[in-house]
């Protein structure tokens, strides 16, 4: 039957085939062995089932799917491996279907394969942790304290002349600004 094989001729009972295996004909030698992407749990199985979404199997013959490790994922059945979660997205835990993109203020800080973001570093914000522009600043931290979606400018009496900084500068004794978001201050008359 199917399901089953026997490659010895005279004998009075087939064999069941083997998880990994499967056979869907009548009268067969040999039981067939499940592709990549695919597997057969149990004896005397008939046909081969697709590794589900968020599983894989690159090798032939087996009875079982592996999961996708932390940082993979794959939406499809039928995987032969996982696809590695690109740069600013992750994916957490095992058998994911999707990676994950970052939220704004938060990265990968460049690297594919991740299973967490991190918030952008000080200085930095927004969907690709640009640096804050001249007059601006975000300080650092992942308290909740600081959002890093934004920069924040300068107040008045305050400067930054470079990008990507953590904190604006006190005008020095003599200088001034009266407005905010500032690069730099006068001096008085």
């Amino acid at each position: 039957p199917a399901g089953y094989h026997q490659s010895s001729q005279g004998q009075a009972s087939c064999l069941p085939c083997s998880p990994g295996t499967y056979n869907s004909d009548v009268s067969q030698a040999e039981c067939k062995t499940c592709d990549e992407g695919t597997m057969s749990a149990v004896a005397k199985s008939t046909s081969c089932e697709d590794c589900v979404a968020g599983r894989h199997q690159d090798m032939v013959g087996q009875a079982s799917c592996l999961p996708c490790i932390p940082g993979r994922a794959y939406k499809d059945a039928g995987a032969v491996d996982c696809d590695v979660c690109t740069q600013d997205t992750y994916a957490a835990t095992t058998e994911e279907t999707a990676c994950i993109t970052c939220d704004i203020g938060r990265t990968t800080n460049g690297a594919s394969g991740s299973t967490s973001c991190t918030i952008c570093s000080a200085g930095r914000f927004g969907a690709s942790c640009s640096a804050c522009e001249i007059g601006q600043y975000r300080t650092g931290g992942d308290d909740g304290t600081t959002d890093a979606t934004t920069c924040i400018k300068c107040p008045a009496g305050y400067h930054q002349s470079s990008q990507g900084q953590a904190s604006c500068l006190p005008c020095s004794p003599g200088q001034y600004n009266g407005e905010e978001n500032q690069g730099d201050c006068k001096k008085c008359n």
